[in-house]
């Protein structure tokens, strides 16, 4: 499988080959690659291991649509999916958005090699899928993000600016994607 390599000019690349999901390929100068002691298994036990707040703790979802096929979304550690949201740009972006599943199904997640607690936009399986990520991830008390890095014992801490990298090698949706839970967004 060919490899989209999100590496801006003048930037090294290193590939990290852990994990039994493929490689994932990083600018070295722009991110922070680091270990946990343990597996983390949800973005509340990741930021308080990791010792961040869960604002700064990106979730990820993989979602099958009838428009689009499997998506990524990204979104804020502390805030909800708004799928109606994410059903709206999937009409504007794609001409569609019907039929969208609240989770990929069994056979998209084994296609791309995911597994609950691993998905990441960098991982060579899953970077050329469209990506939808969550404007609130910009704003300004996200100096960083922290995501795994492929595995549940490993994560990477980076600007939220990265992401708008991603728009050379695929196509990158910025909208409203989170909301407050237990609130109306």
């Amino acid at each position: 499988m060919n490899s989209k390599i999100i590496i801006p000019p003048g930037y090294r690349s290193v590939i990290i080959p852990e994990g039994e999901y493929g490689k994932l390929l990083f600018c070295d100068e722009l991110l922070d690659i680091q270990a946990t002691q343990r597996n983390v298994l949800s973005c509340e036990d990741a930021s308080f291991t990791r010792g961040y707040a869960l604002g700064n703790e990106m979730k990820t979802s993989l979602l099958d649509t009838s428009s689009a096929g499997a998506i990524m979304v990204h979104i804020p550690g502390n805030k909800l999916l708004n799928l109606r949201e994410v059903k709206y740009a999937l009409k504007h972006e794609f001409g569609g958005g019907k039929q969208l599943a609240c989770r990929a199904s069994e056979e998209t997640s084994k296609k791309l090699h995911c597994e609950y607690g691993t998905l990441n936009p960098f991982s060579e399986f899953l970077s050329s899928l469209p990506q939808f990520v969550s404007e609130d991830l910009f704003w300004v008390d996200h100096s960083f993000v922290g995501t795994n890095a492929g595995t549940l014992n490993r994560y990477v801490k980076f600007d939220p600016a990265i992401l708008h990298l991603m728009k050379k090698y695929t196509k990158l949706v910025i909208g409203s994607f989170s909301k407050d839970p237990g609130g109306e967004q």
